[in-house]
């Protein structure tokens, strides 16, 4: 099981990383979150760690492009206690119990998860019309108006407070394509209504599309404009 860790070098002390390394298989240190995009696209990894004070440091660019892939993959923010040269396990999600630590992260969050790389795709900020719908036939009525708030041509992220679970498949329109077939999306994060500040809404993955759908979304990403509507 290969993980990878995220931290500056300033903040890279060899007990640190020796304490994170001593409870994975393999593990890969990078020292920003440019590197550590640059390495998923080529390494397939179970989960990441996030040392805090480097997290703190990073650009806001960098902490939105990291946003969507937390989401996605493990993710345990990590800090070295120099009083008592331990590891802090700071968990996204609820704490499993008084007691966990980057064992238990790797245990229960990383030894399922499928190890796999990633893709960088062109992440534009782009406003589209959709629809969406749990069903792929669009049923009248059962379809919610709304748009994109960003949009690369391997997923999106949908604004509005739909019932938008995590790992729900849903099926979207975009009028803006040539294409305005359905799309089948998968929720993979969801940010609540007031939960943090910002726009409340859903990431979602791409994953039934034709290649002229995917193409002509990449067009739209690297141009930053819209085509017209059909």
């Amino acid at each position: 099981m290969r993980l990878i860790f995220v931290v500056e070098e300033r903040f890279a002390l060899e007990p640190y990383i020796a304490a994170i390394r001593e409870s994975v298989d393999q593990l890969i240190v990078v020292s920003s979150i440019k590197e550590l995009f640059a390495t998923m696209e080529r390494e397939a990894c179970s989960g990441i760690f996030l040392d805090v004070p480097s997290l703190v440091r990073a650009t806001k660019d960098d902490k939105a492009a990291l946003y969507d892939l937390i989401h996605i993959f493990p993710t345990l923010r990590v800090k070295w206690d120099h009083r008592n040269s331990t590891v802090r396990a700071l968990f996204y999600d609820s704490v499993p119990g008084p007691d966990a630590g980057v064992e238990t992260f790797v245990r229960e969050q990383c030894a399922g998860f499928l190890p796999r790389p990633t893709r960088q795709s062109e992440r534009a900020a782009l406003q589209l019309n959709i629809l969406v719908s749990p069903d792929p036939s669009f049923p009248e009525g059962a379809a919610i108006k709304t748009a994109t708030l960003n949009l690369t041509a391997n997923g999106c992220f949908i604004i509005g407070t739909g019932e938008w679970t995590r790992g729900r498949r849903l099926w979207v329109k975009m009028p803006n394509l040539s294409d305005p077939a359905p799309i089948g999306v998968d929720v993979r994060w969801r940010k609540e209504w007031n939960d943090v500040p910002g726009v409340p809404g859903a990431g979602v993955e791409f994953v039934e599309m034709s290649d002229g759908q995917r193409a002509e979304l990449e067009v739209f990403c690297v141009s930053g404009r819209v085509g017209s509507p059909i």
